[in-house]
Parts: structure tokens; sequence; C-alpha cells
């Protein structure tokens, strides 16, 4: 018995680890955007009818994953994103060209379908601030809106007319699919950001399979039900 409530206790202290945030340089390995393999799906969101796929280091953002439902329409504004000349450099600024944003007070709402129930998957936000102090904060809910984890980031950067690395930011979340595999993914209006003060705002989203952590059963033998949580972290690179 000593052992299991061990088990437990450092288990419930790796719920508690920090979200990774890195500030990308560009697509190529080593400048920031480093995904995990097997990828589940990815979307850009801003949803432009004949916009082509782009592929950053074979992970290809479609306009509208058929995974991933997006289900706000406001709209989106466009600012150059100069991360380089290379194919995945020139792909990613593409795929971030474009800030999706919907009015305050209501999120930017992703349902991400499909996902195996206790699976662990890594789930990347992308986004770019267009200057001045910004804010952003991601939530992640099951299907009837249990809260998952919820993730913020404040960071002072550049205006985007200046030389790489601009300020374009992963917001890193590793979570366990729940029973129904589904995980509402969501961009939360924010209270800082130039020109963004209240609304929601993104630019591309990213599912990937994770590290394989407690098969559900695991944990509802140690109390802890059905679902998990952690965060995987991975160093900063600029």
């Amino acid at each position: 018995m000593r052992i299991v409530l061990v088990s437990v206790a450092v288990w419930v202290m790796a719920l508690a680890c920090p979200a990774t945030v890195i500030q990308l340089a560009g697509g190529d390995a080593g400048e920031g955007f480093a995904p995990l393999p097997n990828v589940f799906a990815a979307v850009d969101l801003y949803q432009n009818v004949g916009q082509a796929a782009m592929a950053v280091q074979g992970v290809t953002f479609n306009t509208n994953a058929g995974a991933v439902v997006n289900s706000d329409t406001t709209g989106s504004t466009t600012v150059a994103i100069p991360l380089g000349a290379s194919a995945d450099d020139v792909a990613l600024g593409a795929v971030l060209a474009n800030n999706y944003w919907e009015a305050a007070p209501n999120p930017i709402s992703l349902t991400v379908n499909g996902l195996t129930p206790g699976q662990s998957y890594q789930f990347d936000f992308f986004a770019k601030s267009t200057g001045g102090y910004w804010s952003m904060q991601v939530q992640y809910t099951d299907s009837v809106g249990t809260v998952l984890a919820t993730e913020s980031t404040v960071q002072l950067s550049p205006d985007l007319t200046s030389t790489p690395p601009p300020g374009v930011w992963d917001i890193q979340t590793t979570l366990m699919a729940p029973a129904d595999g589904i995980v509402i993914a969501k961009s939360l209006p924010t209270t800082y950001g130039s020109g963004w003060n209240g609304n929601a705002r993104a630019n591309a989203l990213a599912v990937t399979y994770a590290d394989v952590i407690p098969e559900p059963a695991t944990l509802a033998l140690l109390g802890l039900g059905g679902l998990g949580l952690r965060r995987r972290g991975r160093p900063i690179r600029a």
C-alpha cells in the first residue's frame, strides 16, 4: 500500500509542472519548430478557400483538417512574418501570416475529434503578436466543459517589421484524451496586446501523439479516475 501511495504522490506532482512556451525563430530544425513525430492533425486557422496546405518539417497544416472543427467565423488579419528563406521557414511563415481572431467575449473554439481514449497527445497552439505587450491564454476542456488545462503567457515582443526572431510563439500542452475522444481547444479573450485587447486570436493548432503515460484503468486503480494531465518539458530555442 505504501508503494501505491508514493506512486500517486509522484503522479500528482507531475501534473503541476508548467507548460512549455517556445519562441519560434523559424521552421527549420533547431530554430524552434520541432514537433513530435506521428502527427494526428494540424490546421491553419485562416480558413481561406483555395489556400494551399503548407508542410513544415513534414507536418502538413491544412486549412480545414477533418479532425478539427473550427466553430468561429469572425475574421482574420494578415501581417507578414519574415522567418527566413528556406522551404520550412517560408512554409511556417505562410501558416502564421494570418492572425485568426474572434471578437470578445467569445473564444476561438476548436473541437478535436477522434482521439484515442487514454492516449497522450501534445497540443501546440501557435500565435504571433503584432507588437507591444502581448498575452495569450489557451484552455482545453472535454466535451461536457470540464477544464483539462489552462495555459497563459505574457511576453514583451518586438514589432513584426523588425528582424527575426519576431513575436511568434508555440504554447505546448500534453494531456490524455477523455473517454469519448473529444477535446475542445480554446484560445481565450485576452486583456493585453497591441490592438487585440479583449479579443481572442491564434494562427494554427497541431496535435501529435506524445509519450505513452499510464492507462486509464491504472489511474482508476490509483483513485485518479480516467483522465490524466501532465506537462512535457522542452528547452526554449530562439
